[in-house]
């Protein structure tokens, strides 16, 4: 189990992301976590960065989806003029988000990475799917008091596999 929690790459934010390399290593789909990873929970219209990341993705044309834990409406909302494709409420890191997803798109696990902010739904859910994973830093430091648990749960999981 603690290898399905391991991304294949580990970034500070979107912006760092690759998009060539991932074109030349077969990845022709994109899978985003939208609240920490794209924007913070608060923000309700892409930022100028997400907006950039968005762009970048579609003119190399990559297949983009999104998948959220969030409420339909909020992720609807936030995607909106967008043709970007979606799953609300996904459950995540239940598997049949991730599928869902891939079946929305047209592609296998093989050629599609997911990326997200939080190992235990995330990267966990992503990795046991076959995804390539990539793990950004939370764009947010303050979250609920759950979260502030699975933090400190992720920074000591982080220090380990750093460590390695």
């Amino acid at each position: 189990m603690f290898h399905n929690l391991v991304p294949d790459l580990f970034v500070h934010d979107i912006s760092a992301i690759d998009l060539n390399k991932l074109k030349e290593n077969g990845i022709s789909a994109v899978i985003l976590d939208l609240d920490n990873t794209l924007d913070s929970h608060e923000t309700k219209t892409p930022s100028a960065r997400a907006l950039s990341f968005l762009e970048e993705l579609k003119a190399g044309g990559f297949l983009v989806c999104v998948i959220s834990n969030g409420k339909r409406r909020r992720v609807e909302a936030y995607l909106v003029g967008f043709e970007i494709p979606f799953v609300a409420d996904a459950g995540k890191p239940l598997k049949k988000s991730y599928r869902k997803a891939l079946n929305t798109l047209g592609c296998r696990q093989e050629n599609t990475a997911f990326v997200g902010d939080q190992i235990f739904t995330d990267t966990w859910g992503a990795n046991r799917m076959g995804l390539f994973t990539i793990l950004v830093e939370p764009i947010e430091a303050f979250e609920t008091p759950l979260f502030y648990i699975k933090r400190a749960l992720e920074r000591f999981v982080k220090a380990k596999l750093l460590k390695e």
